[in-house]
């Protein structure tokens, strides 16, 4: 009872235009009833308090507390409409006279947008994530289900290519070979192990290379200028001398590789280098591989009294010549013929011009040859190749085209890259090693003895058919 006849003093008050009495009767409407006539006492009380609200300590609290009140009403909803914008007008005018309760609800409210905003943010991103990697799951999933088809290659060359192509005195004369043949152990020796007897891999190309010795740089046309890259002293000699002769401006991707074969042969096995497609280039996943536009190997030393050692391309053997670089379609199959360098050990009645001998790993009597496929691949396999990495690690090769399948791999592999040959380039990091050691000679390439399987009788196996070269009606190619 006493309550009610407390309200009805307040009615009263608040009618009759006491300005407290109007703020503590709409606070009592608003919180009982969300009366709508709460939101007429609480302006009433504001008109009056405007003019006097810096008279005073009394005055001032008055007048936060009903524009806090107010703002309250327009936040919530109770008793009128909502209305963002109202309310955060009358709380700041609640804030400017120091009402507490307005700072508090104004922070606890923006703690929340905030909350919700990352909640929201959170919910977007895991949508995307699951979208992408259900996308990405389903193309692995396809590629597995469809692993035969995928096995084979995409053509990378056209008719324009021709099959083969001799460019004589492109590498200069024996002095800038021998150059070239210093730099290369050197860059070898600081980017790959340097005992071939240990288990671990020590060419970077795939089983048709047994035996041999290298290092392969997989980049694309802007490393060619990257001062961290080919236009970097450890590596300009490689575009000055060799890249920039044979560049093809249709190309936008390439490989190179410096390849030392070491001389050996044996009546079960007279190829130096099996028969593959150069397809060498990382490559995603979820996409065919593409082989080589064009691919040019350079003859950079020739062991004296070489026998064997031919190119077995486009149905005919190609003898190396030192000094002359060879060009043919990225799409041919090819092998290299082992060779020998010693006197002739046995003679196989059968074949009588062909020699056996054992593996000679001296690297004096190795053949070395620089080798550079180009790839025209269109955009959306572009950007999905890597921008420059040298010397990859077994990890790299193996998760790189697995990573480049999910929307933001090739970002992520970007990211890395630019790390790597920021403060992890390999050349770098083993001449500060070499330098820390004091091993001066470690430039120089030698190669560890590796036990040689016994010879046998078996035939060498008939070499595989050549593929003919792709027709333009190849839907390939209407992308370029």
């Amino acid at each position: 009872i006493f309550f009610y006849e407390r309200m009805d003093e307040l009615r009263v008050l608040a009618e009759s235009g006491d300005a407290r009495g109007q703020l503590e009767y709409g606070v009592w409407l608003l919180n009982e009833k969300a009366d709508p006539k709460a939101i007429e006492y609480f302006k009433q009380c504001i008109s009056q308090l405007e003019k006097y609200k810096n008279n005073g300590e009394n005055e001032k609290k008055l007048y936060g507390s009903a524009c806090y009140a107010l703002g309250f009403a327009y936040d919530t909803g109770r008793g009128i409409d909502r209305d963002g914008c109202e309310s955060m007008r009358w709380l700041r005018a609640a804030i400017e006279v120091e009402n507490k309760q307005a700072k508090d609800f104004v922070k606890k409210r923006r703690q929340e947008m905030w909350r919700r905003r990352k909640f929201d943010v959170i919910l977007l991103i895991c949508i995307i994530i699951f979208i992408a990697v259900s996308k990405t799951l389903f193309e692995l999933c396809y590629v597995l289900w469809h692993h035969e088809e995928f096995k084979k290659e995409i053509s990378g060359a056209d008719e324009t290519v021709p099959s083969y192509e001799w460019r004589e005195g492109i590498l200069g004369n024996k002095n800038t070979r021998s150059e070239l043949i210093e730099r290369a152990h050197e860059l070898i020796a600081l980017t790959s192990i340097k005992d071939l007897s240990t288990k671990t891999k020590t060419q970077p190309l795939s089983d048709s290379f047994q035996h041999t010795r290298g290092v392969i740089a997989h980049f694309t046309r802007p490393a060619l200028n990257d001062p961290y890259a080919f236009n970097s002293p450890e590596l300009n000699w490689i575009k000055s001398n060799f890249l920039n002769k044979v560049l093809d401006d249709r190309c936008n991707a390439f490989v190179f590789n410096i390849l030392i074969i070491p001389p050996g042969r044996f009546p079960n096995r007279t190829r130096g280098v099996d028969f593959h497609v150069d397809q060498t280039l990382i490559q995603s996943t979820t996409q065919r591989e593409q082989s080589a536009f064009t691919v040019s190997v350079a003859y950079i030393r020739i062991p004296p009294n070489m026998n064997g050692g031919e190119l077995h391309l486009d149905n005919r053997l190609h003898r190396p010549r030192e000094g002359s670089v060879l060009v043919f379609r990225g799409d041919q199959n090819h092998a290299v013929n082992a060779f020998c360098t010693t006197p002739q050990i046995e003679n196989q009645a059968s074949r009588p011009s062909v020699q056996s001998c054992p593996l000679d790993l001296q690297s004096n009597h190795t053949r070395i040859s620089f080798v550079f496929e180009q790839y025209r691949l269109p955009s959306y396999k572009l950007r999905r190749s890597p921008y420059f990495i040298l010397a990859p690690t077994n990890y790299e090769e193996s998760f790189f085209p697995i990573i480049s399948a999910f929307p933001l791999g090739p970002t992520l592999i970007d990211s890395w890259l630019h790390i790597r040959k920021r403060f992890f380039f390999p050349y770098k990091r083993r001449q500060q090693e070499r330098h820390a050691l004091g091993d001066e000679d470690s430039a120089t390439l030698t190669f560890a003895p590796v036990p040689v399987p016994p010879p046998s009788i078996e035939k060498d196996p008939a070499p595989p058919l050549i593929r003919p070269p792709p027709s333009h009606s190849n839907t390939y190619y209407s992308e370029f």
